[in-house]
């Protein structure tokens, strides 16, 4: 077998990635654009560029980024990852199976924390600011083109999530063999939806969220986010049974073989049990191969070290595990000659899943943060998430009050957020944040904070609101034996984590 180093020193316009097998997955080259139709921009000017786009067109459809992309296709394979929470971490867990399988991977999330260059990665590196611009202005090019010339003159501009799409399309086509997509929202009408390459579809789970665009009851939604399904290609979820049925029926209707994993609780914890199958007639002989693998190592799965904390993400790492299989044992992924596999490359392969699992790293999703003060991060936004992240605390800290700092957007349903959050005896502190969007009141939270049996006060800001929690704490009895757990908690919003990163970045 060739030496990677050596083949790529041979052809200077090729790219080459190397599978967990060892030999060359494919090769293929790499396409510059075209200099001529693309200015330079500088990173702030493509983030100026970026910003001064509208939102999402006010009636949902793929139109505009199918017609897009059939002008400016990328060849790719990929994941594709829905669901109301979970997302990003399933991402996460999938990419870092990936890269240590030998794929060279591509991973696009969202929301971003700090800036929009981590929205895109590959191999866990965030795309710099210089390849940034460069994709951006890419982009920016071929949007002015397509603009000009036939669907797309009717159809009008790309929105700002459809250019961050179609960037990701265009450097992970351009830089990597595999790829993994995250929905942005919703999934039938998301633009990552548009793409061509779906090898495997996740939807994590199904709860009531952004209620005003996909519906008022988990079963609309659950419509919605089944949309990701591809006709004959797997589906890998953890849907409740109320969603679960809606999602059935579009894999059935689509002839998509499905791997359920059923949510099984023991002791009031989830725990994972042998997945429920459908159609898997349907599935690649390597493929029904590696299903049985797993099987015979659920009980190894359940314990496996994780680097993302937290009860919930038992369940994720399951996801990932079941859609990455899934994935590099497709006729599409698997090399050449890989219909004979041994026990030996299963048990390698399954070696490179255990280590992706314990390296994956996701912040703001039950991050312990020791750095200028001690607290727990975690985005919860929404009622599941808020009832995943408390199950992690009672987890964590059996028979303890929390001390939390707690902000959300306008639009979130706070008091459905709250009562899964808060219990008899904790204390809350709600800063007012300044931001683009317009957040929940302070003083609303604080009402219905005290209506549920905390204590809860308005504070003017993140920093305010720190002091006052740090010095609640030197009040109260909080060793692990006794009174109140040994972390802050802050939550609700990725905005106010944002603020909770960055102030710790200034504390010496």
């Amino acid at each position: 077998m060739g030496d990677i180093e050596t083949l790529l020193a041979g052809c200077d316009t090729l790219m080459a990635t190397y599978d967990f097998f060892g030999s060359v997955l494919w090769v293929f080259p790499v396409v510059s654009s075209d200099k001529s139709k693309t200015e330079d921009l500088s990173y702030s000017d493509a983030v100026a560029y970026l910003q001064g786009l509208g939102p999402t067109i006010e009636k949902p459809g793929l139109m505009r980024m199918q017609a897009y992309f059939s002008m400016f296709q990328s060849a790719l394979r990929f994941i594709h990852v829905g669901g109301t929470n979970g997302k990003g971490s399933v991402s996460t867990f999938c990419a870092a199976i990936l890269h240590r399988a030998g794929y060279r991977v591509g991973k696009f999330t969202g929301p971003h924390l700090s800036a929009f260059n981590e929205r895109f990665a590959i191999d866990d590196e965030i795309i710099s600011d210089q390849e940034f611009a460069r994709a951006l202005a890419v982009v920016k090019a071929r949007n002015e083109e397509f603009q000009s010339l036939g669907e797309g003159s009717q159809l009008g501009g790309l929105s700002w999530f459809e250019v961050l799409t179609a960037m990701a399309a265009f450097y992970f086509g351009e830089n990597t063999a595999v790829q993994v997509f995250e929905v942005g929202l919703g999934g039938r009408f998301d633009a990552t939806n548009a793409l061509d390459g779906a090898l495997v579809s996740v939807v994590c789970n199904v709860d009531l969220d952004h209620v005003h665009i996909l519906g008022d009851t988990v079963e609309k939604i659950a419509f919605e986010k089944a949309g990701i399904v591809k006709s004959g290609l797997p589906l890998v979820t953890a849907c409740s049974d109320q969603a679960f049925p809606v999602l059935e029926k579009r894999a059935g209707g689509l002839d998509s073989p499905l791997v359920w994993l059923k949510r099984n609780k023991v002791n009031g914890q989830e725990s994972l049990q042998l997945p429920i199958l459908f159609r898997t007639e349907l599935l690649a002989p390597l493929q029904l191969e590696g299903l049985a693998f797993l099987a015979e190592h659920l009980t190894e799965l359940s314990g496996a070290d994780l680097g993302l904390s937290g009860a919930y993400q038992r369940i994720n790492a399951a996801c990932a595990v079941y859609a990455t299989w899934l994935f590099m044992l497709s006729t599409d992924s698997a090399p050449a000659g890989s219909q004979s596999l041994t026990r030996l490359d299963f048990e390698r392969l399954w070696q490179c899943t255990l280590i992706g699992l314990r390296e994956a790293r996701w912040p703001g999703r039950f991050q312990l943060l020791d750095r200028g003060f001690s607290a727990i991060l975690d985005g919860a936004h929404n009622r599941l998430g808020a009832r995943a992240l408390r199950a992690s605390l009672e987890e964590a800290y059996t028979n303890k009050n929390f001390l939390f700092i707690f902000a959300c957007f306008e639009n979130k349903d706070y008091q459905n957020i709250l009562r899964e959050l808060i219990a008899p005896g904790d204390i809350v502190f709600c800063p007012v944040l300044s931001h683009a969007r317009s957040m929940r009141s302070a003083q609303e939270i604080v009402d219905f904070a005290s209506s549920l049996g905390a204590q809860a006060r308005a504070c003017h800001g993140f920093a305010e609101a720190l002091q006052f929690a740090q010095a609640k704490a030197q009040e109260l009895p909080l060793s692990l034996s006794r009174g109140f757990a040994d972390r802050l908690i802050i939550t609700g919003s990725f905005s106010l984590i944002k603020e909770a990163l960055e102030f710790s970045e200034g504390v010496k």
